[in-house]
């Protein structure tokens, strides 16, 4: 069985929300109160699709800057909450 990733779970999440919006289908969630429809959430998730992508691209990178990077100069830490540039 194939691993559902983060990046695949966003955009199925992002592909059914706009697919609400296009049929026109009265989804309300959460509450009453503030009536978050698939409308309001589509924006939010479509940004955490495009960060969850971006972290991706900038782990990558971080590979292959350690990769040509002599390790005993400079070694290239990269986290989902920072990437830093790390003298040993």
């Amino acid at each position: 069985m194939l691993e559902l990733t983060t990046e695949t779970a966003f955009q199925i999440l992002n592909d059914w929300l706009q697919n609400n919006i296009d049929c026109g289908t009265t989804l309300i969630f959460d509450n009453d109160e503030n009536n978050p429809d698939s409308a309001a959430l589509l924006p939010p998730v479509t940004q955490a699709l495009q960060d969850v992508r971006n972290l991706h691209h900038l782990l990558l990178l971080q590979t292959d800057l350690n990769r040509l990077a002599p390790s005993h100069h400079t070694r290239i830490n990269a986290s989902p909450q920072r990437l830093a540039f790390c003298f040993i």
